[in-house]
């Protein structure tokens, strides 16, 4: 398929019509007024003068989501896919346009629109029985999941946008092992990745690094320690150059004791 974005000056238009859309056709192709302006709403993508080409089995996809044992698990295969899926010429598609909420938010009412309903409103009841409120909180994650309203902190709210980004800023060693890593201990992971050492790679990698050393220890993520770990990380690395480092695994051993000790002291 060519790659396409919402274009800029369309996106917020398309958005506000989220507001009078009838929730009840938003997820029946054939009524949902919004996504038959999606294409007369989208440009190409267009990288150093040629259009953007990728391959997109949708099946596959929706097999993953399908098969897997629980939502974890397919997020994290999910993440595997995309970031294998949006490759040309050997060379991932620019990461810039990977943030983009433009971008997504056409792939999401388009190709993606039947899996994101399937994953992340699996649970949807029957919407001519919900209150206002619950209404307005269904607008709310439409806009999230579908169009990608949200910073960079809400990222994990984002749907498939999010899994991308995790996979992109986890991929080591050819592997996603450290994707693994990240999802199971995401909490921690993220107030990393919020803060300004979420800016360099190497520290996000080096920090799932860390907790891999440390055997994925469960006590990382506990309530107190997800928070006091990821805090004393962020000044650790402040006043010892933390973010001159490009070893990741000389990183990762780096961190692991700060890790070790912060857990020691707090516990």
């Amino acid at each position: 398929m060519t790659l396409k974005r919402i274009k800029y000056s369309s996106y917020d238009e398309l958005l506000d019509k989220l507001d009078s859309i009838e929730l009840e056709s938003f997820f029946k192709k054939d009524t949902n007024s919004i996504l038959s302006l999606v294409e007369t709403s989208s440009e190409k993508i267009i990288v150093n003068g040629s259009e953007v080409d990728i391959e997109i089995n949708i099946a596959e996809y929706e097999n993953i989501n399908k098969n897997a044992k629980n939502s974890g698990e397919s997020s994290v295969a999910i993440a595997k896919k995309l970031y294998e899926d949006f490759v040309v010429n050997g060379e991932k598609v620019p990461t810039k346009l990977m943030y983009e909420k433009e971008f997504w938010a056409y792939m999401n009412l388009t190709i993606f629109f039947d899996l994101i309903k399937e994953k992340y409103f699996d649970d949807l009841k029957d919407i001519s029985s919900m209150s206002d409120s619950e209404k307005k909180a269904l607008r709310d994650k439409i806009a999230r999941f579908y169009f990608n309203i949200g910073g960079l902190s809400k990222l994990d709210r984002t749907g498939l946008r999010f899994l991308w980004v995790l996979a992109d800023l986890t991929y080591y060693n050819n592997g996603f092992d450290l994707l693994q890593v990240a999802w199971d201990f995401i909490d921690p992971f993220k107030a990393i990745q919020e803060c300004v050492l979420g800016n360099n790679p190497y520290i996000l990698k080096a920090f799932a690094k860390a907790i891999q050393i440390l055997n994925c220890d469960p006590k990382i993520k506990n309530h107190e320690n997800r928070k006091i770990i990821p805090l004393h990380i962020r000044n650790y690395a402040c006043n010892h150059f933390v973010d001159a480092y490009t070893d990741i695994e000389e990183l990762g051993k780096i961190l692991a004791d700060q890790i070790q000790l912060i857990m020691k002291i707090a516990n």
